[in-house]
């Protein structure tokens, strides 16, 4: 059975309302926050936060994780796709 993992992608936003202008435009700085949880017994258990730039790609760098964590075995020699049989990852 899979693991599965959740994760949340927040892209950073800021308000550019330049001078004169009465309507605000939100425009994305660049960034964004990645927020992984699991399900254990029954109750949602956080990961992991990080910050990432909007060009990172969001599995690789949650898979990253789960290796140095211990929570998956190193096989990227073979690909990051490898880890899709062990894992379930569900954006919210």
């Amino acid at each position: 059975m899979k693991k599965l993992i959740y994760y949340v992608v927040e892209k950073e936003l800021q308000n550019s309302n330049y001078a004169g202008e009465e309507d605000a435009v939100e425009e994305t700085t660049g960034n964004k926050n990645v927020a992984v949880y699991t399900v254990v017994d029954g109750k949602i258990k956080s990961l992991v936060n990080f910050d990432l730039l909007i060009r990172d790609n969001t599995l690789e760098e949650i898979i990253d994780y789960l290796v140095q964590e211990g929570h998956a075995e190193d096989s990227r020699d073979v690909s990051y796709s490898s880890y899709y049989k062990e894992f379930e990852f569900i954006q919210l």
